[in-house]
């Protein structure tokens, strides 16, 4: 006997997604379609948290290149913070 499927496998696999991070990753680029922006908080959002566990993954050394790969293809930003100062100080100099 098998178990029954997650909301969210069963969401994945409407949606013709193998992996579930290829759901969230599909989720991020409509996301970006529609604000134009990745800036998002994780604080009640699965999708914010997903990016934040991509963050980490990724700090870590443990996200793969070919996902690394995908999220800089859409402008994922990996350090945030570090975005933002980078910003401020472009501003700064205008």
């Amino acid at each position: 006997m098998s178990a029954k499927p997650t909301v969210f496998e069963d969401y994945c696999k409407r949606l013709g997604a193998v992996d579930p991070w290829d759901v969230r990753y599909q989720e991020l680029v409509a996301f970006k379609a529609k604000h134009g922006h990745l800036d998002m908080t994780s604080r009640g959002s699965k999708l914010g948290v997903w990016m934040r566990l991509q963050r980490e993954y990724f700090k870590n050394g443990r996200l793969s290149p070919e996902r690394t790969a995908k999220l800089d293809a859409v402008g994922f930003i990996f350090n945030p913070l570090d975005s933002t100062w980078d910003q401020r100080c472009r501003e700064l100099a205008a």
